[in-house]
């Protein structure tokens, strides 16, 4: 195995299993992890509701498609800019194809410089997969974040408590746990979402 993949496997498992559901199911919801379009627009929704987007800048750590863009347009908010980043080269290039409009790279913010910071940082699905460095990826990924915002992070988790099997490539995090890591590391003015679906939750971690 290369140092690369010793580093960071949780990159290689994520760039591996999208790019499978991207050939699988073409440029749907399916292929960056929502069962629905539904289901996504009901992340988005709470997500959003962190605050006010008008006139704000927001960056979008694991854009996909860039689908988040195309939802606060379609509620009809002008943000004063956006940049969605992704470590998956063929999910940024349907993203431009899409919304020309909203700047996209292709980037790891733990490994690439970001110059500026953003009055909102928003994740959506990036911490979903299993993978042997999840704790370690959570904590460094949702500190970075919280660094680059000026107002706050909306980011949001696969739930411990949801009922029945869950698949064993998924990763469910504790919301008591991953709260607790927010109070007590970044910042004691934090929202927990889990009133939304089942098998989902949302922080909002604000500064």
């Amino acid at each position: 195995m290369s140092q690369k993949q010793t580093s960071r496997p949780d990159k290689e498992i994520y760039i591996a299993h999208h790019q499978e559901q991207l050939t699988r199911w073409g440029d749907s919801v399916r292929a960056v992890g929502y069962g629905s379009i539904e289901s996504q627009q009901v992340r988005y929704s709470v997500l959003s509701e962190i605050g006010s987007f008008e006139g704000r800048d927001v960056l979008d750590v694991g854009c996909g498609f860039g689908d988040f863009f195309c939802f606060i347009n379609r509620k009809g908010g002008h943000l004063k800019s956006y940049v969605g980043v992704d470590v998956n080269p063929n999910m940024i290039a349907i993203a431009k194809k899409r919304c020309p409009n909203a700047v996209f790279e292709v980037k790891d913010i733990l490994e690439a410089p970001v110059v500026n910071k953003f009055d909102f940082v928003i994740a959506s699905g990036i911490f979903g997969l299993e993978t042997p460095n999840w704790e370690e990826i959570f904590k460094k990924m949702t500190t970075r974040m919280y660094e680059l915002s000026k107002i706050g992070v909306s980011v949001n988790f696969l739930s411990a408590f949801t009922p029945g099997k869950k698949p064993a490539d998924s990763h469910f995090a504790d919301p008591i746990e991953i709260t607790d890591f927010v109070l007590r590391n970044l910042s004691t003015k934090v929202v927990l979402r889990h009133d939304y679906k089942p098998n989902d939750f949302t922080l909002y971690i604000y500064v």
